[in-house]
């Protein structure tokens, strides 16, 4: 994704497929912050992809995720499959293309904030 600490993973299982964006740097309050820098531009991201996100900060946890979700497909079901890599293919790459410009701003800011303490 252009940034230590931001992954874009695919997820499948029984219920659903997933494509989504990870925030974990590996301290639970950095993340959160980050998070809360991406969901500011949320509106302008969910444009992009032409869909709406689900926005998970994971208040009690370290690690944030912004998820494209497909559910009612089964990974345990061959007829799933194609449906299921279209998906994963088509959201995954609408994810990157969508979140490019919104990671490249949050990297312009972490640089600015840490100058600024020196």
């Amino acid at each position: 994704m252009g940034m230590h600490g931001l992954s874009l993973n695919i997820i499948v299982t029984g219920e659903y497929a997933q494509s989504d964006i990870a925030v974990n740097r590996g301290d639970k309050e950095e993340n959160k912050k980050l998070f809360d820098f991406l969901y500011k531009m949320k509106d302008k991201i969910e444009t992009a992809i032409g869909n709406e996100l689900i926005w998970d900060r994971q208040d009690d946890k370290i690690t944030c995720r912004i998820r494209f979700v497909q559910t009612g497909v089964n990974v345990f079901d061959k007829d799933d499959w194609n449906k299921m890599i279209k998906f994963l293919v088509n959201a995954s790459e609408r994810m990157y293309k969508a979140f490019k410009n919104p990671v490249k701003k949050l990297n312009e800011y972490l640089k600015t904030a840490i100058s600024d303490k020196r």
